[in-house]
């Protein structure tokens, strides 16, 4: 996940939304942050899951793929939030993970 926003609100909003962040974008924008993932990952791909036309530009703009967020949830076999079930009686606030701090 990347944003132009502080560290400790993306990091609150990952941990909000059950998202796990494979690395820190910090306050920068989303192109830098982008080249700075590259420099940092020596890999075959660098791919950016995107939702729209500006994100497949900002992709291309940096040299990484763009893949679109359903087809990426599609091939990796995950449940997008709008195609979910609905949780009934647990809240996503307090439940228990063993994945985080």
């Amino acid at each position: 996940m990347i944003s132009e926003q502080p560290t400790y609100v993306v990091t609150n909003f990952t941990r909000k939304h059950r998202i796990r962040q494979d690395f820190f974008s910090g306050p920068r924008g989303r192109e830098e942050s982008l080249d700075n993932v590259k420099r940092q990952f020596d890999t075959e791909r660098h791919v950016f899951v995107g939702t729209n036309d500006a994100d497949a530009d900002l992709a291309e703009g940096v040299d990484w793929e763009f893949l679109a967020l359903e087809a990426a949830a599609d091939a990796a076999g995950w449940t997008l939030a709008a195609d979910a079930p609905a949780e009934s009686g647990t809240d996503g606030d307090t439940e228990t993970r063993n994945d985080w701090p």
